[in-house]
């Protein structure tokens, strides 16, 4: 609206609310824990389109990290791998190498090509730090959830992902983007542009998640908070009455 005449543009932000989906909390708290090369941090993916959330750039990361430098690390990944012809461009052959390469490391990384909503949020609950590396996502709900279990999670800052994912509550990988938050993937050199920046960006944070554990609880509460407070599905209702009832009064 900011290209638009003030006189039109004002009235029109006057009457707009911006409501994020509701969320329950889906722990009562989150516990501190220790880490070691017994217990490795946790981290976990969901999502179907696993190219386009990152898939690749994370298995490449994890592989160095865990394989090179020993970080006591383990991936979790529910995903159907779906082949779309979007943002990733990715193929069948992408698809074979993923689940090759998932196979060779399947002593740390636990794969499910699909799973009921209910198990996955189990999984969930278990994990120490949620991913959604996205190259494109319309909202990317599988945040609040993450947050909703407790855990801090890591994203790129596309789209509406800085909105509900920050510093304080997880990690923000900055990629190539235009002027609308929308990540630059049109061409081949843009998509190898913004890998690149994903796997950058996700091979800092682990590494700097490893060095400092603690900081996963107090993410991951101060995460919780948030769904507490900006996603509560009774405020939620209270702003959608606010916004329905005069209308239908003078319907």
């Amino acid at each position: 609206l900011k290209d638009f005449p003030a006189e039109y543009a004002q009235p029109i932000l006057d009457k707009m609310r911006v409501l994020h989906p509701p969320q329950e909390a889906l722990v009562p708290e989150v516990t501190a824990r220790e880490y070691s090369a017994e217990s490795p941090i946790n981290f976990i993916l969901v999502g179907a389109a696993f190219f386009r959330k990152g898939g690749r750039e994370i298995l490449e990361v994890f592989e160095k990290l865990v394989r090179q430098e020993k970080l006591p690390l383990r991936l979790t990944i529910v995903s159907a791998m779906r082949i779309e012809n979007y943002a990733a461009q990715e193929t069948e052959a992408d698809t074979v190498w993923a689940k090759k390469k998932i196979a060779e490391n399947s002593d740390w990384i636990t794969y499910y090509p699909e799973l009921p909503n209910s198990e996955t949020l189990d999984l969930m609950r278990k994990a120490d730090v949620g991913l959604l590396p996205s190259y494109a996502d319309t909202y990317g709900f599988s945040v609040l959830e993450f947050q909703a279990c407790g855990l801090p999670v890591i994203t790129t800052d596309i789209r509406a992902l800085p909105e509900i994912n920050n510093s304080t509550v997880g990690w923000l990988i900055k990629v190539p983007r235009n002027a609308l938050g929308e990540a630059l993937y049109a061409t081949v050199e843009e998509r190898e542009a913004l890998s690149q920046a994903i796997r950058a960006g996700l091979e800092q944070i682990v590494r700097e998640i490893a060095s400092e554990p603690a900081q996963i609880a107090v993410k991951g509460a101060a995460a919780l908070e948030r769904i507490r407070r900006d996603h509560n599905p009774a405020a939620y209702a209270d702003v959608l009455r606010q916004v329905y009832q005069p209308a239908l009064r003078r319907g």
